[in-house]
């Protein structure tokens, strides 16, 4: 049985207590010592991931931009590398629309609203504030090649209803807890299930293993037998995941503290 461990980056192995992720990549290079396969499912971009690889001891593949991509990173040859595509950071299997013409789809939803914002009209000091990255690494950040991130004002009702008129529209809507993240042709679950099949395992196999703390994650925490979701610092977890996700751990402590200690059990069972 192989045992695969997927995980989101932001509000579980990344917060405040662990912006560079160093810890985090400490934690994974343990547990794929123990015999785990590792992989990442989230929604910052391939450069941003080649960041942290930049850091780590390891480059696990990841689904990126919340399931727009898959980047091999240290994936053995097979299939994928047929489908792949060179670019700086690696091959890359696209799995959703890219950009363009994803922006086309929803651009007169977008526009009739005056309540929501594009990724990459924001500012440098907004998008620092949104997402809560130094200047620095906001170029990373904005090279979004397969989705378009969304600011959505008001209450969280209004990402539901705008969600549920780009699900109409045919598009993909997730919400990341800070951004609307919208595709085409592919989400984080689709991308899990390619990476898992990639890493040895399956979707819903035995020994598969997923964590994250948005209502974006549920589609790849659907699809492994074992789903951990991790709450905020001063929040309770999403009342959308306790709903989607009856039988997930709901994990006690915030953040990424809670997440490390997910992972140290998991690493402790493999001894």
């Amino acid at each position: 049985m192989v045992r695969a461990f997927l995980t989101d980056l932001d509000g579980c192995a990344i917060d405040a207590a662990d912006p560079k992720g160093i810890r985090a990549g400490q934690a994974l290079a343990m547990l794929r010592a123990r015999g785990w396969a590792v992989g990442i499912v989230t929604s910052r971009t391939a450069a941003e991931v080649a960041q942290l690889w930049s850091l780590w001891d390891l480059r696990p593949p990841a689904v990126v931009e919340s399931g727009g991509a898959l980047l091999l990173g240290d994936l053995p040859d097979g299939a994928l590398r047929s489908r792949a595509m060179p670019t700086a950071f690696g091959p890359v299997v696209p799995l959703g629309a890219a950009a363009d013409d994803l922006w086309e789809s929803m651009r007169d939803a977008v526009e009739a609203r005056a309540d929501v914002r594009r990724f990459r009209q924001l500012s440098d000091a907004e998008l620092s504030e949104v997402l809560g990255l130094p200047t620095e690494d906001l170029a990373r950040a904005r090279d979004r090649r397969w989705s378009e991130p969304l600011v959505v004002g008001g209450p969280r009702e209004s990402r539901t209803l705008l969600g549920a008129e780009f699900e109409r529209l045919g598009l993909h809507a997730a919400d990341g807890g800070k951004l609307l993240h919208v595709l085409r042709g592919s989400d984080k679950g689709r991308g899990a299930a390619e990476l898992l099949t990639a890493l040895g395992s399956a979707p819903g196999a035995a020994g598969s293993v997923g964590v994250g703390d948005a209502p974006g994650d549920v589609s790849f925490l659907q699809i492994v037998a074992s789903a951990f979701v991790i709450r905020a610092e001063g929040k309770p977890h999403f009342p959308a995941m306790l709903a989607a996700l009856p039988r997930a751990h709901l994990v006690a402590e915030p953040g990424s503290a809670g997440w490390r200690r997910v992972v140290a059990a998991l690493a402790a069972a493999a001894d």
